[in-house]
């Protein structure tokens, strides 16, 4: 009779241990829906002076995943105006300086976070908002964005990161006049299809500086790397679900070679928009073979003329 008893209590806790975990699971399943608007990882494109910017990023599993992107307008998010106009009534007139730089500049965000689950998307959201609380106060007392926000961020994620997990990330600003300054943090070097010359030339690691992923080394100090886009040129940013399309599976894809069928791609597109070249680069990577990662690529072209 005690033996019957035990075993009901055992089975009434397990059945209630399972229905608790269906109801945690549904409602984190109903959270990670919600955040997909806040982190809304789809196409974006947007259009300032010379400069087009687009970005996308597709996940594995779903809506939400390890991969996030984004493109920052300086001139309409910031209230740049606004902030150079307080600057110089205060005789700030360096500051104000700085801050003019900013204007018709173009940001763009790419990150990484090691796994395709749709929390990992909550890393994603964290980096997102600190970002969003930071560069505000970046512009008010520098003008610009430094390497000690990203200096903060790793030590802010190196303390609440799970053991195992890390985050690669490359944050860029193009100005109209085509000068590129990035940050680099243990993700892939961006690419830049040169026109004049028509072909691709990938940034390397041994001239541009790269820390360790974010939340790897308890102390790093981040560089900022600089290039140039001359009239026509276009800059790639990507996570590594591109770069190991073709290797990183079982079966090695034979006919994708990277970056050798990325710089093909580009040069056919060259003419076109940057969202054209955008997608164009990702119906290239179903062409050859499924996704085996979550993919994100970012496109920002420099034209001949402003529109």
């Amino acid at each position: 009779m005690t033996y019957d008893s035990n075993k009901g209590n055992v089975s009434n806790m397990l059945s209630h241990s399972v229905a608790t975990l269906a109801s945690e699971l549904k409602n984190l399943h109903s959270i990670m829906r919600g955040m997909s608007n806040i982190l809304d990882t789809g196409r974006h494109f947007i259009q300032r002076g010379n400069l087009q910017a687009y970005a996308e990023s597709t996940q594995l599993n779903g809506l939400l995943g390890g991969d996030f992107c984004r493109i920052f307008d300086y001139s309409t998010e910031y209230n740049l105006r606004e902030r150079i106009e307080r600057s110089r009534s205060e005789g700030k007139h360096d500051l104000a300086e700085r801050l003019k730089e900013n204007e018709g500049r173009v940001g763009v965000l790419v990150l990484d976070v090691s796994g395709h689950s749709m929390t990992d998307a909550c890393l994603s959201l964290a980096i997102d908002s600190f970002l969003e609380a930071s560069i505000p106060y970046e512009l008010e007392t520098n003008g610009r964005i430094t390497p000690a926000v990203f200096d903060s961020l790793n030590i802010f994620l190196k303390r609440r990161l799970p053991v195992g997990k890390h985050i690669t990330l490359v944050c860029a600003e193009i100005s109209q006049s085509g000068k590129v300054r990035f940050i680099n943090s243990g993700h892939p070097m961006p690419l830049i299809y040169r026109r004049d010359q028509d072909k691709l030339e990938l940034l390397d690691y041994e001239v541009f500086h790269s820390t360790a992923p974010i939340g790897f080394a308890g102390k790093v100090e981040h560089q900022i790397n600089r290039t140039c886009l001359n009239p026509e040129d276009i800059i790639l940013f990507y996570s590594d679900g591109l770069s190991e399309h073709g290797t990183h599976r079982e079966i090695p894809l034979r006919d994708f070679h990277f970056p050798e069928t990325i710089e093909d791609r580009i040069r056919q597109l060259r003419d076109y928009k940057a969202d054209i070249i955008g997608q164009g680069i990702k119906e290239l990577l179903l062409e050859k073979g499924p996704l085996i990662d979550d993919v994100t690529i970012a496109v920002v072209k420099r034209d001949l003329n402003p529109s």
